[in-house]
């Protein structure tokens, strides 16, 4: 039996109503022998998961339990904060779960949101395996080990020398959703990626690496002077 790490009511957002937040119950739960690590939610306005009441009460939270909806955390690209949505309450904060296939919008109470988040990129962006280090080990000519360093290759800026890149936003769902479109500069920080106008250079959009799955999916292009 797979044993949760989290659960609690969070609100979803859903598109096809115009946008229109939704009480849930949300479960998270690890990898395990028994399950892939995953993140699943049923509607919840009856009363909620475990609520008291009669056999039909009984009844409905199964019946409400067998619509639940599952998101693989194995197919996350991202957990980020979505600064710019409205959320459904005042004090609460919006975050948003890309997938391969779609994006989620959830909300709930700023402290709350913040552990849903940090709980769900601890599960789903683990490191995968090996000693951790960047280093590679070979045979020297004497059958011991020797150890490979990466060397500077002058070709390419370091970070400290070329920090800022122009980009164009493709159209996506994640896009139209952030109200992004267009170019804008894109600026590596020590531990985040900022989005700014094009014009007046003003942060519209900050992400954590630490809440970013993959690197170099998209083509990244610097404009020259």
């Amino acid at each position: 039996m797979d044993v949760h790490v989290k659960e609690g009511q969070l609100y979803v957002q859903h598109q096809k109503f115009g946008k229109k937040w939704k009480k849930n119950w949300f479960v998270l739960y690890p990898a395990s022998q028994n399950g892939i690590a995953r993140l699943e939610f049923f509607d919840s306005s009856g009363g909620g998961a475990g609520g008291g009441g009669g056999s039909g009460s009984v009844s409905s939270e199964k019946t409400r339990k067998l619509d639940k909806k599952i998101i693989r955390l194995s197919e996350c690209i991202s957990i980020l904060p979505a600064l710019t949505e409205a959320c459904p309450k005042e004090n609460m904060a919006a975050f948003c779960v890309e997938t391969n296939d779609k994006t989620h919008m959830f909300a709930a109470e700023q402290n709350t949101a913040k552990e849903w988040m940090e709980t769900m990129c601890d599960i789903a962006f683990q490191p995968q395996g090996g000693s951790g280090s960047g280093n590679i080990n070979i045979a020297n000519s004497n059958g011991g080990p020797q150890e490979l360093q990466m060397s500077e290759n002058l070709i390419y800026y370091s970070r400290e020398e070329a920090n800022e890149f122009w980009v164009s936003v493709q159209r996506t769902e994640a896009s139209e959703r952030c109200g992004l479109s267009g170019s804008y500069w894109l600026k590596a920080e020590n531990d985040v990626l900022i989005l700014k106008d094009s014009k007046i250079k003003k942060n519209i959009l900050v992400w954590p690496y630490k809440l970013l799955r993959r690197y170099g999916r998209d083509r990244v292009s610097r404009g020259r002077r």
